[in-house]
């Protein structure tokens, strides 16, 4: 079995983030295990206590040629993520004191699942110590009486978003690191195990150590970084709010049976991380095995855009253009799909339409949707779409090499089947009496957007106007490729027809030309013009 590697999407080394350090304690523990395991390259800041090798390109590609998948491990949403490292099987961790229907769950959890698939979630208990209880414990000797022990008080990101202490606690010893040489977590643990109480000014790793080290915690309530109190067992047990209780007082000793407490709730919680974390890691490789071995991933789970970035070290010289070309294609699939999201039409869109609409600057067009092939669905494709156009047309007519499916009759008044059985039809077939002064023609399985005809007869407005044109996509793998398209430009024309499938033309210039019963008389019209 191929030992798949572990990514883990850390932040920056961190020693009071919980989510920092668990991830960071999780990729050290995963190799201590034999596992290979590495933090994303916009990791920047490492533990050089802790085995955390970063992640290069060069390591990437040496997985993705051996066929191995990438197991993703993260703890932050979608926005923050690394999204180099958002490949193969992803598994999202939730830290201890996780809420779950209104009840408090003290087990951390880490769910399972492989991106696009259809399989959903499959999550498990993982017990992630982040501070070690043997070196943050309680002294063995008992220390000096309460009062003349010393206070300490944590506030790094309170004071480096402005905020300052309160008075009182003006000669607490601050531990915070920009407020002086960072203390190792050996010179921590000795101060929490003298010290009387810990005021924080924002929640952190720093309370659990505290906490395992017997001393008390005092959240300081302020509106930059505690605006809310913290909820549950896990954050609250052997803490008290603002103010310490006094010495001797029955708050005072509830308040140190709680530490003590959740010193008991640490050690149970975590005894047996080790084989929880090895559980983790055996389904996951189970997981990316079945992906490995899935004929429907052809990559492997490995993302295009990660592959892009790789090319140099995965693929031969002579295969590098081909693959840059389809990149190319790929960028612009996403950036088009982007762009369609921000240019959908808005309300104030139809008011534009119906302003010019009231002043009489569009007028409504003949349809002919032409068809060659015995293709009923094309048809039905692109009348699907008529029917949800914002300026409806006055007339419609389908060509086609066929009979209408339903009898004529049943259509209307205004729609008319031509049929020529592949031949050509008659010359003078489109008589223009009572004929709207433009018509569209479409190309039998284009759909056309629902401003499509409303666009089409602004265009048309103007009596030099004789044909106009638009821009369009087509459908492909990864979703639809624009084309978009220069004025008129002969030379270009002469060597490409890019037209399009959908064409507006003056009704009385389409019914004298030639060609004009079938959609690729378009073309020939515009060469002429």
């Amino acid at each position: 079995m191929k030992t798949h590697p572990f990514y883990i999407d850390a932040p920056d080394f961190d020693e009071n983030e919980t989510l920092s350090l668990q991830l960071h304690v999780l990729c050290d523990t995963l190799n201590q295990m034999g596992y290979e395991a590495y933090v994303g390259a916009s990791c920047v800041k490492l533990n050089g206590r802790l085995w955390t090798p970063r992640l290069t390109p060069q390591v990437q590609a040496a997985h993705y040629k051996a066929g191995k998948v990438p197991v993703t491990v993260t703890g932050r949403t979608n926005t923050s993520r690394d999204n180099a490292l958002d490949i193969g099987v992803l598994a999202h961790l939730t830290p201890e004191g996780r809420w779950k229907n209104g009840q408090e769950v003290l087990e951390g959890q880490i769910c399972l699942s492989i991106p696009q698939a259809e399989a959903g979630e499959h999550c498990l208990g993982l017990r992630l110590p982040y501070a070690d209880p043997e070196l943050f414990q309680p002294a063995e000797a008992q220390p000096q009486s309460g009062a003349n022990r010393p206070q300490l008080v944590y506030a790094e990101k309170f004071r480096a978003q402005g905020g300052k202490l309160r008075p009182e606690h003006a000669n607490a010893t601050d531990i915070s690191p920009s407020s002086r040489t960072p203390l190792t977590p050996q010179e921590r643990a000795r101060l929490f195990q003298q010290a009387q109480c810990l005021y924080v000014y924002e929640m952190g790793a720093v309370v659990t150590e505290a906490r395992l080290c017997g001393c008390p915690v005092v959240y300081v309530s302020n509106d930059v970084t505690l605006a809310t109190s913290p909820q549950g067992i896990w954050n609250n047990e052997g803490t008290c709010r603002d103010f310490l209780p006094a010495p001797g007082s029955e708050d005072a000793a509830a308040l140190q049976r709680g530490v003590a407490s959740f010193r008991q709730r640490y050690l149970e919680l975590f005894e047996h991380s080790a084989q929880s974390i090895d559980d983790f890691a055996q389904q996951a490789h189970a997981l990316a095995d079945a992906l490995a071995n899935s004929p429907d991933h052809v990559d492997k789970g490995w993302a295009p855009d990660v592959l892009d970035t790789l090319q140099e070290w995965i693929t031969d010289k002579k295969d590098r253009a081909q693959y840059a070309e389809a990149a190319k294609y790929r960028r612009i699939q996403s950036q088009y799909k982007t762009w369609r999201k921000r240019s959908s039409l808005r309300e104030i869109d139809a008011q534009v339409y119906a302003e010019h609409v009231s002043q009489g600057k569009a007028s409504r067009p003949a349809v002919i949707i032409y068809s060659d092939g015995e293709d009923m669905e094309s048809i039905a494709r692109t009348l699907d779409s008529l029917g949800q156009s914002l300026w409806q047309p006055a007339a419609l007519m389908v060509v086609a090499p066929f009979a209408c499916p339903v009898p004529p009759e049943e259509l209307g008044d205004q729609f008319q089947w031509i049929q020529h059985n592949g031949q050509a039809l008659p010359q003078g077939w489109l008589a223009t009496d009572g004929m709207p002064a433009w018509c569209l023609l479409v190309d039998a399985g284009v759909t056309l957007e629902p401003n499509a005809t409303i666009e089409f007869a602004l265009a048309m407005q103007s009596d030099q106007t004789l044909l106009a044109y638009c821009d369009d996509d087509t459908e492909a793998p990864g979703g639809a490729i624009p084309h978009f398209k220069p004025d008129l430009n002969v030379e270009w024309l002469r060597c490409f027809n890019y037209l399009g499938g959908a064409v507006a033309v003056d009704t009385r210039l389409w019914s004298q030309s030639t060609g004009n019963d079938r959609f690729d008389g378009t073309y020939r019209l515009a060469l002429r013009l």
